[in-house]
């Protein structure tokens, strides 16, 4: 193989007979449930806002219709002129939501003001409520929010301030002596509540007391001109929203009791814990249907709602589809199936509609897949790894990946933060809510990363993937893609897995006539972090020419030279390269220089490899879409 490297340094969503896919050993799910408390708030709301967020691809492809209820702000403003923002805490508002409620609406002498938060980042951030005049930046009447885990409540010049939130890079929250460390919605959703009675102000925090403090004005003044408003000051986060941070608002005109107060933190906690974006409303908690695993005559879908559900499937060349499938009534809210039959390197438009018990319908819109190309045709891929934490990151990423038209993208490991048994809403809630209008459309080979290591979700929620459960191979077209789970330490608890998974990728690399042949798995095999390296493969890659080996794990973009023996080569050699930021904290440059490393990049970003014949051209572009680095190979 002739090696040609050109480092470039620049800083530039819807019923038969369905087949459901089960694999060998596979764990139970928890039993599926029905929501089971009310969703009527309580007496005396002036208003609820509800700012989540809702991505769709861009251009002719934004047909995803799955239904998000979000409140819009008054249609008229009160001026045209654009009112500076109040800096609260020291910080300028990157996100407003203005003229929410004019004067004559705000509470007069008690309220309520309640947050329902996910705060999953490294980096301060913070939201508020206030009821002020912007266009004369007058004093606030009361305002609530918080900034980095610090929640302030303040009504005239009384003011409450407590820390209950932490970010999560911090390990506050872990308790040393139990060996406990909070997670999910237990340390990344939080619920804040302010009242003030007309004489005491209270904080709540997880339907809990956790401050108060008396009043000695009774009564709120509004001067004219006053308005209710939402800010968020997201400075230190790329690409973030207030939706992102600050999920659901609601105002009372009264101040709620404690027992109230728990019980709505009872219901928006139901809601995640079930994996449930939305109550009353017939959704899909994967965001849409999503593909898999194309062939040149067939495709996988699967999908998830929020409820059990009958399906009708329909397919076809054109728009107007022509093929259709039934699918019965579900046991479960998780549905798979696979369409066959197909032509080769084809588009196709589909559309998939559930059916609930009460005879409700949702429907996807209409979305479209492309069967396999044929060996010897030019094929396009996209690779990312490490979406964890950042859906906002995640679903900008999606965006760019998806104007650049590849077939399938590879997920090298690290999907959620930490996405296992007990942590659902990181796949419904962050991955899916992120990812779902790209999967919906181009197929995502998914890698265990040891953010998802014990299986239940990770084989829930991807298609039938073979004999093996964290490792298997793609061909598509010239090129094999071999996928590895490098979590060799967790799996020891499973016999003889390292040794039947070294065994297994020898005879796949053995038996490939693809050529190009790249690897991929999690954990990096060269580390300028921590001594124990990912070894099991190197010298298989070597015997049998695998060209490229895509990991993540680190959260930095790394690139080697060509290596044999961990040692730069000039004719022939592995390249590996570390992906690293789909949305992880992002890490800091290598500790030392190593003359193995061709280049290094500190950022988000995702890279896109082409293959055509014997020439293989690599590129990697960072999250503005600006080329940083490229290198191309030759056979």
């Amino acid at each position: 193989m002739k090696i040609k490297i050109i480092g470039l340094l620049c800083a530039l969503a819807w019923l038969g007979t369905g087949s459901v896919f089960a694999h060998p050993g596979h764990e139970e799910h928890p039993p599926e449930s029905e929501l089971t408390r009310s969703a009527l708030p309580p007496e005396g709301l002036i208003g609820a806002w509800l700012f989540w967020p809702s991505y769709i691809l861009p251009g002719d492809a934004g047909t995803l219709s799955n239904p998000v209820p979000i409140n819009e702000a008054l249609p008229s403003p009160l001026s045209e002129r654009e009112s500076p923002s109040r800096n609260w805490l020291g910080q300028s508002a990157t996100d407003r939501k203005r003229r929410l409620l004019r004067k004559e609406s705000l509470p007069s002498d008690a309220f309520t003001i309640e947050f329902w938060v996910t705060y999953h980042v490294d980096q301060p951030i913070g939201a508020s409520a206030m009821a002020f005049d912007a266009d004369h930046n007058r004093p606030a009447a009361w305002e609530f929010g918080f900034w980095q885990g610090d929640v302030q409540f303040s009504v005239g010049e009384t003011e409450l301030r407590a820390p209950v939130m932490e970010l999560k890079s911090n390990k506050v929250a872990q308790d040393l002596d139990a060996g406990t460390y909070k997670r999910g919605v237990d340390r990344y959703w939080h619920h804040l509540v302010g009242t003030f009675d007309g004489s005491d102000l209270m904080l709540f925090h997880q339907g809990e007391l956790i401050s108060s403090r008396a009043r000695d004005a009774a009564s709120i003044e509004y001067p004219d001109g006053t308005e209710f408003e939402l800010a968020a000051y997201l400075a230190n986060e790329p690409h973030m929203k207030l939706g992102n941070l600050l999920r659901n608002v609601a105002l009372y005109d009264r101040a709620l009791t404690q027992e109230e107060i728990a019980s709505r933190f009872k219901d928006h906690r139901e809601l995640v814990d079930k994996a449930v974006h939305f109550r009353d409303v017939f959704h899909f908690t994967t965001a849409a249907p999503h593909i898999a695993f194309p062939t040149m005559e067939s495709i996988q879908i699967s999908w998830e709602a929020d409820r059990v559900h009958a399906a009708l499937v329909e397919w076809g060349t054109t728009p107007a589809l022509g093929n259709s499938k039934r699918l019965p009534m579900s046991q479960g809210r998780m549905t798979k199936t696979k369409l066959a039959g197909l032509s080769p390197n084809t588009a196709y438009y589909y559309r998939v509609v559930l059916e609930d018990k009460n005879g409700r319908e949702l429907n996807s819109g209409t979305l479209s897949f492309r069967t396999a190309v044929a060996p010897g045709d030019p094929v396009i891929f996209a690779a990312i790894s490490d979406t964890e934490a950042r859906p906002h990151v995640n679903a900008h990423l999606a965006d760019l990946i998806w104007r650049e038209s590849p077939h399938f993208m590879i997920n090298a490991g690290d999907l959620t933060d930490g996405g296992r048994h007990d942590q659902r809403v990181e796949w419904t809630h962050e991955y899916f809510a992120a990812m779902g209008h790209l999967m919906a459309q181009m197929p995502v080979l998914p890698v265990m990363g040891n953010g998802e290591h014990d299986f239940v979700w990770f084989d829930r929620y991807h298609a039938d993937r073979g004999a093996n459960r964290s490792y298997y191979n793609f061909k598509y077209g010239d090129v094999e893609v071999f996928v590895l789970d490098s979590n060799l330490t967790v799996r020891e608890d499973i016999p003889n897995f390292r040794e039947e998974q070294r065994d297994w990728l020898a005879e796949a690399l053995e038996t490939s006539d693809a050529t190009w042949k790249i690897a991929t798995h999690h954990h990096p095999v060269m580390s300028e972090r921590y001594p124990e390296l990912v070894s099991d493969f190197v010298d298989l890659y070597e015997a049998h020419d695998v060209d490229l080996v895509l990991v993540g794990h680190h959260h930095h973009y790394l690139r080697s030279w060509p290596l044999i023996q961990d040692k730069p080569s000039t004719d022939d050699g592995v390249i590996y390269v570390q992906l690293g930021g789909g949305g992880g904290n992002p890490s800091d440059r290598p500790d030392q220089p190593d003359n193995r490393w061709a280049k290094t990049f500190q950022g988000y970003g995702y890279s896109l490899i082409s293959a055509h014949g014997d020439t293989l051209e690599y590129r990697m572009h960072d999250d503005t879409g600006a080329l940083r680095d490229t290198f191309s190979l030759s056979k």
